[in-house]
């Protein structure tokens, strides 16, 4: 985050601004005294071009989790665009529940639409 704030010749005050947070708060983030809650992960992606760490996913729960958190969605956010309890998605999340057809058909047009918007979060800078 530092690299890309320096290329951009902004202060830390200018980022933390953009991202809606505090300049200690971003502070903490450039030195990796703290990570950045999942809220703020679209106005990152957005800022720094790209997902800044490895997207990888053992199974569909850890998939489900991090596309919600690259879109700063909280469980009970991504409940209600589901149609379904946000216990649900945590047991989703934990691998405690298989999606019945239905819920699996929601789920993936929720991936289709965080792809794209990911997508298009990368390449506005370009």
């Amino acid at each position: 985050m530092k690299k890309k704030r320096l290329d951009l010749k902004m202060t830390q005050k200018d980022v933390a601004t953009k991202l809606q947070t505090t300049a200690c708060t971003y502070r903490d983030w450039e030195r990796n005294r703290r990570n950045p809650s999942f809220r703020y992960m679209p106005g990152i992606i957005e800022h720094l071009g790209y997902i800044p760490f490895d997207i990888q996913f053992a199974n569909l729960g850890q998939k489900i989790r991090v596309y919600r958190q690259l879109l700063g969605l909280r469980q009970r956010d991504l409940a209600r665009q589901l149609g379904v309890d946000p216990t649900t998605v945590g047991y989703l999340e934990k691998g405690k529940h298989k999606p019945a057809k239905r819920l699996a058909r929601e789920l993936a047009a929720f991936f289709s639409s965080a792809t794209r918007i990911l997508s298009q979060l990368r390449h506005q800078d370009s």
